[in-house]
């Protein structure tokens, strides 16, 4: 049995695959500049992500 993905965990999935789509076929015009903010505020959104999913599993283990 595959143990169980949090489902904080597959949203993040399911956006990084949104955000991969629009990038690649909805949104080609965006500005330079544009891009790289965005890219900035992806990047400190999947870093929240990334430390609450850490903080939860270190509740699980103790």
């Amino acid at each position: 049995m595959s143990p169980r993905i949090p489902l904080n965990v597959r949203r993040k999935q399911a956006r990084d695959q949104h955000e991969s789509f629009l990038y690649a076929v909805a949104k080609p015009q965006l500005q330079e500049e544009e891009k790289a903010r965005q890219q900035k505020v992806r990047q400190r959104a999947h870093d929240r992500d990334d430390a609450r999913f850490l903080a939860e599993r270190c509740d699980d283990l103790f």
